[in-house]
């Protein structure tokens, strides 16, 4: 019996998935120039006698296969190489393991309703939820926010849309990246909560 209710086994799901698509993101920051400048007390920027790193350090941590070789950032690669390893031990899966980090986080999403099972379900959820956090700080995505969930409206053709639903930060209206329909009024957001909480029929 699994330990997650379907709402947060869709929310699960979902934080996977952004993990998975903000990895093939990140390659777009590794430039240099690409690491947001602290602002410091006085001139707002901080000044430093070295000149700056050639790369986006936080972004090349990020990628790297060794495990903390960059300071606290997390090594996505090596966090989800010992989850998809531990769920093939533990399964077993007996086929070779995929080696790239796309292909081991569509192999742990197949196995979800597994991993639902298990009482270890709540580290797993917390080891996801900070390489999303971090992979987001990286990629400086802070002005859109994808919602857990899909749209509940009909499409063309009578089907549930399933489209990203996306809010803008410092905005309260949710708008459907495929179907464009958008929630704005409170009555209308409240529905749209509502809607999310219920489980997939």
């Amino acid at each position: 019996m699994s330990l997650l209710c379907a709402h947060h086994a869709a929310k699960l799901a979902w934080l996977l998935l952004e993990v998975r698509d903000c990895w093939y993101d990140l390659h777009r920051v590794l430039e240099p120039g690409t690491t947001p400048k602290e602002p410091g007390p006085r001139t707002r920027r901080t000044k430093s006698d070295s000149p700056p790193a050639p790369a986006n350090l936080d972004a090349l941590s990020l990628r790297d296969h060794r495990s903390n070789s960059l300071g606290t950032w997390p090594s996505v690669p090596a966090v989800v190489a010992s989850w998809l390893l531990l769920v093939a031990d533990e399964l077993p899966i007996k086929s070779q393991l995929p080696s790239s980090v796309p292909a081991q986080m569509d192999l742990l999403r197949k196995q979800l309703d597994w991993i639902g099972r298990q009482d270890w379900v709540d580290d797993f959820w917390r080891e996801m939820t900070e390489l999303h956090k971090a992979l987001k700080a990286a990629l400086h995505d802070h002005e859109y926010v994808r919602m857990a969930g899909g749209c509940y409206l009909p499409d063309d053709a009578g089907a549930r849309c399933g489209g990203a639903l996306i809010r803008r930060n410092g905005d309260t209206s949710v708008k459907c990246s495929r179907c464009s329909n958008t929630w704005a009024k409170p009555y209308e957001l409240a529905r749209l909560a509502v809607a999310l909480e219920m489980p997939e029929a």
